[in-house]
């Protein structure tokens, strides 16, 4: 073995060279070295398996156990090993030693001579390991009261590597439970997996004359080469100096000389962050940062581990990430003038062909010769780390390993060419050595934002949160949710396979993520107050909850579940195309991919078990990643060779539900009918106070902010709009924050109300629905929203219309609604299926439902008659009340709706005082065939057409408060 770097005290040494010469003179003695510091996990469990491995093939290591499974049962100083998984559950059904075999187990007394703890994070033991009579006197008597007496169980799995014929390397899962008289009691069986490396020195372990004798040297080097691959570094050095820095790196950043209290520290290490969040680059983050361009840079996101990097008083720099026990050496040492130097980089490990590196790649700097710079602008400190970098250093080499520190290239952003710059950047990804997973925009701000260095702010400044500019852009493709899985219940159906299609059992899985705060109600007071900067609106819990996933943007409640088929009796992960990967056990930690174009509930497909984690994603990350999939910022966007969608488009893709089989036909009925009918309407009225009837979700607030309207939204549904993800306030306060305007912003321009349009408004009741808290009755009759007559330029009611058909009452209420309302020459507008072209249909198809669907033959659409009589003919409420029942599968859901009649309309219109307009009251047909032929136009399939023309749009504009004498003929449209 070559040379080690590793240091030990003296007393180390004295102890390790005591106890091992006991070990070679005396074979009662084991002498071992176990790892404690940190605590072995499943991470470095496997790195130091995967060593082991590696060494078998290269080197003098033998592999002599592999998954070789015992059961210790210990009582008193007496320790009883099982052996093979047939006889371990052999006992857990009997709990009897004596119905084993004799050679399926062994017992052996065994005592302590000495334990010490070794300065590198160690401790070595003496012991003694003897094998009793099992039918002695002395265990017989344990034997005899064997039900009487409590045991320990330790269920063990055991790997073992012997190199240098005289080291065991033991690398042991286990599972132990608590203190009982039966393995069954002692839910041994069930407890979470814990890990142990140790390394014991057996000089006679072929069992020949020829003894190995202890070398400290060698045994060094091994202990160093384990500890390194556990540790996951390439130099190990005293704990307590790694503790010391860490010590300093506080003291820096507090600018506190005075002694810490570490264990204080280390318990609310979440306070004292400075590294900021990145946040995912979304659609409307993109269009916000493009137009502020000039005030950002660009660099390659490289696939590594972000790291800290603190410059020791000794002037070398030591690394740790977020989830660091320990602080890493790395040899890299500066000139002693730049200590109290702090980085934010990523440290990368192999290059693109996977050969093995040491880089840390600087792309911030926090804190210069120990002073806070985080309040300069990130040019400033862009420089402080290009002078500490390009300093003289001195560097250690470790194995043929020379760790080397690099500062970024960032590349500035300009408005013009901005996709220029990112295409330069993606060049650069490909030309060099890494491999990088996206782009990294961070702007020439302070450290997470300006606002935090109020000069009227004093003590610590916590600038690691999220920071909304500094934006990560990633390749949708690569992003995966770690959810934790629940097995619910077996389902069969057919599988895909090599050979063809076969019947298989599936699993129905729910998926969960972490919430930290309790949802609620996003309502009228919550809007205010988070305008007013309050946030009072959020619920925290006491600890975070694991629970369902539920998505918004789009809404889809089916995301929360998955089916996984079961194959062999196993569920497991899919590796290359088969499902033949790591098995899933029930409430795993499971990341998962999304095709959000398979069938429902085959959509997510797992990918690798997350034994790193005790806990899935947090619903805010897991949702920006849902939004990815839906909205994706691809390459080609960030290039400049696809535009950014608009928000129109933007807004298309979230109220598709997720179901994106009839995305042209709603672009075709939001960007084309419904643009048309704000156009010519708000957008010709002087004033521009609007009352939406039936406003939902709030989808066309877009809509209120192009035209600068002042709106009064009505809804018959309260959850519509205080839904805490996707609620119309929700929304509101989204775009008002998208822009920037939240602060400023009047309450009072756009209100949504939730109240039942068939009941007169100047009722306040009418106001006064199940779960509102009578906040919009209250609302209503304190700013007298409805007092005043026609005081509205235009009214709105899309696809909701029926409704009001249902009876005379609600339809003269209606009405008189409108009327209220309106002024002279203001419009009333709006569309939804023509009741003569729904009847006409049905009739031809002699009371058959109409069924529609898709280019894939899936149905979209089915309208079923629920009326006698004729329809239309007498032109009087007669033609009220005409129930049809709609099913349209994007909502999944049947619904009564009530056909239209509008000559009876327009009449009624007429009488109010209302002219129909029409060149812009028709048939969705002749919206389709006047769009302009250029690249925008959307195009239908004739499954689509057929589906799309039932609708018809109306506009009436008010020439009267009354009646007057004139030709009907030439004001109502016959079409």
């Amino acid at each position: 073995m070559s040379v080690t770097r590793m240091e030990l005290s003296l007393l180390d040494i004295e102890s390790i060279n005591k106890n091992a010469n006991k070990a070679y003179n005396d074979d009662q003695y084991e002498f071992e070295c176990i790892i404690t510091t940190p605590k072995v996990n499943v991470d470095s469990f496997t790195r130091v398996m995967n060593l082991c491995r590696k060494k078998t093939c290269t080197e003098n290591w033998k592999n002599i156990k592999d998954r070789s499974k015992s059961l210790d049962i210990t009582i008193g100083s007496y320790r009883v090993s099982i052996y093979g998984i047939h006889y371990i559950e052999e006992y857990f059904k009997t709990d009897k030693l004596t119905n084993l075999p004799s050679n399926a187990w062994n017992v052996i007394k065994k005592e302590k001579h000495d334990s010490e703890k070794l300065s590198i994070g160690c401790k070595i033991n003496l012991k003694t390991e003897n094998f009793v009579d099992k039918n002695g006197a002395d265990f017989g008597n344990v034997l005899a009261n064997w039900k009487k007496l409590k045991k320990t169980f330790r269920l063990k799995n055991r790997y073992s590597y012997l190199v240098d014929e005289r080291y065991s390397v033991d690398l042991t899962v286990v599972k132990s439970g608590i203190i009982e008289y039966t393995l069954r009691d002692s839910n041994t069986l069930d407890t979470t997996e814990k890990h142990e490396i140790e390394i014991e020195y057996v000089p006679n372990i072929l069992n020949t004359d020829d003894r190995k004798v202890f070398e400290l040297d060698n045994w060094k080097k091994l202990i160093e080469t384990i500890l390194c691959s556990c540790r996951n570094v390439w130099k190990i050095v005293c704990i307590r100096d790694i503790e010391d820095v860490e010590k300093f790196y506080y003291k820096t950043i507090l600018n506190n000389d005075s002694d810490l209290d570490m264990n204080i520290i280390k318990k609310n290490k979440a306070k004292y962050r400075i590294s900021p969040n990145v946040v995912s680059l979304s659609m409307d983050r993109l269009r916000v940062m493009k137009s502020k361009a000039i005030e950002y840079y660009v660099t390659p996101k490289s696939d590594g581990l972000r790291m800290t990097g603190i410059i020791n008083k000794n002037g070398e720099l030591y690394l740790f990430g977020s989830k660091s026990e320990l602080y890493m050496p790395t040899g890299y040492i500066f000139d002693e003038k730049y200590a109290g130097s702090v980085f934010d980089g990523e440290m990368i490990n192999q290059t693109k062909d996977s050969s093995l590196i040491a880089d840390y790649l600087v792309f911030d700097c926090y804190f210069y010769k120990g002073k806070d710079v985080r309040n300069k602008f990130f040019e400033e400190r862009l420089e402080l780390a290009k002078e500490i970098v390009n300093s003289k250093t001195i560097v250690e080499s470790f194995n043929g390993l020379n760790p080397r520190v690099i500062l970024k290239k960032f590349i500035s952003n300009t408005t013009k060419g901005f996709h220029s710059e990112c295409i330069e950047c993606f060049k650069d990804i490909d030309e060099n050595i890494y491999e990088n997973d996206g782009l990294i925009f961070t702007p020439n701000d302070k450290v997470g934002g300006n606002d935090l260095y109020d000069k009227n702010k004093s003590g610590f400044i916590k600038s690691g949160k999220d920071f909304y500019r500094l934006l990560k852009w990633k390749d949708f493709t690569f992003n995966s949710i770690d959810f934790k899985i629940r097995f619910m219940d077996e389902h069969e159906r057919p599988l895909k396979t090599e050979s063809g299609y076969v019947m298989s059992k599936f699993m129905r899985c729910s998926l969960s993520v972490t919430y930290d705060q309790e949802p609620q109600p996003f309502t009228r007071e919550s809007f205010i107050n988070n305008l007013n900067g309050t946030e009072n609106f959020q619920q925290y819990y006491k600890k975070d909850l694991v629970k369902e996933f539920k998505p918004f943007d789009p809404e889809d409640e089916s995301a929360r579940y998955v089916k996984l088929p079961i194959i062999d009796g196993k569920i497991r992960c899919k590796n290359n195309e088969q499902w033949n990967g790591t098995k899933i056990s029930n409430n795993d930690i499971v990341e998962m991919v999304y095709d959000k174009n398979a069938e429902e509930e085959y959509r997510w497909t797992p990918i690798r078990i997350r034994k790193d984690k005790d806990k899935p994603n947090f619903y805010k990350v897991a949702l920006d990643i849902w939004h990815s999939y839906y909205l994706p910022v691809t390459k080609e966007i960030m290039t400049g060779n696809e535009e950014i969608p608009t928000i129109d488009e933007q807004i298309d893709t979230y109220y598709n539900d997720g179901k994106r089989t009839d995305s042209n036909l709603r672009k075709f009925h939001r960007l084309c009918v419904k643009d048309s009918l704000f156009e010519n309407t708000i957008g010709k009225t002087d004033g521009k106070k609007l009352l939406d009837i039936g406003s939902g979700r709030g989808g066309d607030i877009p809509r209120y902010f192009e035209y600068d309207a002042q709106v009064i939204g009505v809804d018959n549904s309260v959850d519509n709009l205080h839904h805490q993800n996707s609620g119309a306030y929700m929304r509101l306060f989204r775009k008002l924050k998208q822009n920037g305007t939240n602060k400023n912003y009047n309450p009072n321009k756009i209100v949504f109300l939730s109240g039942d349009a068939g009941k007169l408004f100047t009722n306040s009741s009418t106001f006064d629905l199940p779960n509102s808290n009578g906040i919009y009755k209250n609302y209503v009759k304190d700013n007298k929203i409805f007092d005043k007559q026609h005081t509205f330029n235009v009214a709105t009611v899309f696809f909701s219309l029926h409704y009001f058909f249902k009876n005379e009452s609600i339809f003269e209420n209606f009405l008189k609604n409108i009327g209220h309302n309106i002024k002279i020459g203001g419009y009333f507008a709006g569309c939804c299926y023509d009741g003569n072209i729904i009847h006409n249909k049905l009739n031809e198809n002699k009371g058959v439902d109409l069924v529609y669907r898709n280019t894939n033959g899936t149905e979209t659409l089915r309208i079923r008659k629920n009326y006698d009589g004729n329809f239309g003919k007498n032109g009087n409420v007669s033609s009220l009340g005409k129930e049809i029942q709609v099913l349209v599968q994007s909502i999944d859901m049947i619904h009564p709706e009530y056909l239209v009649d509008f000559d009876f309309f327009s009449r009624k219109m007429f009488e109010l005082g209302f002219k129909n307009v029409p060149e812009h009251s028709k048939n969705f047909e002749d919206y389709y065939n006047n769009q302009k032929n250029n690249s925008k136009k959307i195009v239908l399939s004739q499954e689509e057409k057929s589906e799309s023309f039932l609708n018809r749009t109306f506009v009436f504009q008010r020439f009267s408060y009354g009646p007057e004498n004139i030709d009907n003929s030439k004001i109502l449209n016959k079409k």
